[in-house]
């Protein structure tokens, strides 16, 4: 884990193949999308590699959901 503790590690989830694409950081769980049907995983990619991850909700896990505190 790096000092924000967040997984060095990061991986980019492509989660819609067709226009509008979205893909979704899975260790901090940000979204990027595009509409440019020629260069949208690039872009969507580029987008990725430029953003900087915050660590999840101390409830929220990896996948999104919160954990239930009972």
């Amino acid at each position: 884990m790096d000092e924000a503790g967040v997984h060095a590690k990061r991986n980019l989830k492509i989660v819609t193949p067709d226009v509008p694409i979205i893909g979704i950081c899975e260790a901090c769980n940000a979204q990027f999308q595009s509409f440019d049907v020629n260069e949208g995983k690039r872009v969507v990619k580029a987008q990725f590699d430029s953003h900087e991850c915050k660590p999840l909700a101390a409830s929220q896990t990896a996948d999104g959901n919160f954990q239930s505190a009972y």
